[in-house]
């Protein structure tokens, strides 16, 4: 009895045990479906992007965004200005008085010498855009004045003294394209405009006759035509030489030089047929002739005479980068090739010394150098090591003193400044002329003379 009744107790306690599970798990479910419902987990089409009212969705806390290490901002630092030391300002004192000696009477019994005694210096100043003049009063001491300072003047330069000591310029004035001469007595600065015929003016060289009276020969560019006046009572009379077919190129150079009886003779380059040529006055006509046939030959060419009145040419091979020389005896052109040890021959400036020698200025472009070449009698001998501070030699123009020394006017591209080297007799000694901003550029130097008369002669002791 008791066995049955434990049996029973046993098997009601099953069934509630089964029944209790039962509903546990079904309780288990929905709590599982209700937390997946809350989710933000789109499922399929039954997704929605907007929570329904009965569905209390917890947003979680957004994460805090660490910002990522900004990009370093490069900040380009200029390198300092360089301190700019201002040369000091050349003072532009007038030169000494000139003493205009009597008029020279043109009569046999009439004896004297003109001996060179004062190197002086007509260039460009472009800073300024002025014409300046220089002259020497002792071995580096110089004076400077500004000749005229009308806009941007002083281009090409040319340099003459006459019988008294008085000099001449001519130059181009860059500002209204005419050709300007500027003349100084004891009253001062005279300065005429020539040709204002348009862009004329180029190249200018200058000449002065027996009766002192200005030659100049030049470029018009507007017409491309060379040209030479004469100054003749107070008016300027102007003749055609020749008109070039083509532009005058960079290298080209008109020289001037008046014959034993007063004649014009200027050399020049013809950019049409690339040689140099020598244009002779008559009396009537023109006389032009080629000097050297060979191709682009010309270039920066200096004309000079020697002690029997022959013409001599340095000048620039174009086309082989040469420095030649020319020479007239007999009628003949003896042509020599001078320096050909790399590109030389720039900027030519030839002088006769007083034993009919020639000296010869120029720019090495290879090394950038001033050079010189000196015919002894026998040989040509070349000198490298004029000047020795870097680039320096551009423009050169040549002067003998009377002892036949040269003194050489140049442009220094690393000062920027008008320098001169004389020869001592045993060695070189260049200085520094100018340096008030970028000057020296076009220069043409010359020698003040000295009038001496002979004793015994009209005028002498």
């Amino acid at each position: 009895m008791i066995a049955s009744l434990a049996l029973v107790a046993c098997l009601v306690l099953l069934v509630a045990g089964v029944w209790w599970i039962w509903q546990n798990r079904q309780g288990l479910s929905g709590q599982a479906s209700s937390l997946l419902d809350r989710l933000p987990i789109a499922r399929g089409a039954e997704a929605s992007a907007t929570p329904l009212p009965s569905q209390a969705v917890a947003q979680a806390p957004l994460a805090t965004l660490v910002p990522a290490t900004p990009t370093p901002t490069i900040t380009l630092t200029p390198p300092p200005t360089p301190t700019v030391t201002t040369s000091p300002t050349v003072t532009h004192t007038l030169a000494p008085t000139w003493t205009s000696l009597p008029p020279v009477t043109a009569t046999p019994t009439q004896v004297y010498t003109l001996v060179p005694v004062t190197p002086c210096i007509s260039y460009y100043d472009e800073t300024n855009g002025n014409l300046k003049f220089a002259c020497q009063l002792a071995r580096h001491s110089w004076t400077v004045e500004t000749v005229d300072s009308t806009e941007n003047v002083g281009l090409y330069t040319s340099l003459a003294f006459d019988s008294r000591g008085e000099p001449h310029i001519s130059y181009f004035d860059k500002s209204n394209g005419i050709l300007k001469y500027a003349h100084k007595s004891t009253a001062g600065w005279d300065i005429e405009r020539v040709d204002e015929s348009g862009s004329a003016g180029w190249y200018s060289s200058l000449a002065l006759g027996g009766d002192d009276q200005p030659w100049i020969a030049y470029y018009v560019a507007s017409s491309r035509q060379i040209r030479l006046v004469h100054r003749q009572e107070m008016t300027w009379q102007a003749l055609e030489v020749v008109t070039l077919a083509k532009e005058a190129p960079d290298q080209m150079r008109i020289s001037l030089k008046l014959d034993r009886q007063g004649k014009p003779l200027l050399a020049f380059y013809d950019p049409q047929d690339g040689h140099l040529k020598l244009a002779a006055w008559d009396g009537i006509q023109w006389k032009i002739e080629a000097v050297d046939n060979s191709p682009r030959v010309g270039g920066f060419c200096s004309l000079a005479l020697d002690k029997g009145g022959n013409p001599g040419l340095s000048y620039f091979d174009l086309s082989k980068a040469y420095l030649k020389y020319a020479h007239k005896v007999n009628g003949q052109w003896n042509i020599e090739l001078i320096d050909a040890a790399g590109e030389v021959g720039k900027y030519t400036s030839l002088a006769f010394d007083s034993q009919g020698l020639p000296h010869i200025s120029y720019f090495d472009e290879d090394r950038d150098d001033l050079r010189y070449a000196h015919w002894n009698g026998k040989s040509w001998n070349a000198a490298k090591w004029v000047d020795t501070y870097t680039r320096t030699g551009t423009y050169t123009s040549i002067a003998l003193d009377k002892e036949d020394r040269p003194y050489i006017a140049y442009y220094s591209l690393d000062a920027r400044a008008l320098r001169v080297v004389a020869w001592t007799g045993y060695a070189w000694d260049p200085w520094t002329v100018d340096q008030a901003g970028k000057v020296g550029l076009y220069p043409s130097i010359a020698f003040q003379y000295e009038r001496l008369v002979p004793s015994g002669s009209p005028g002498g002791e």
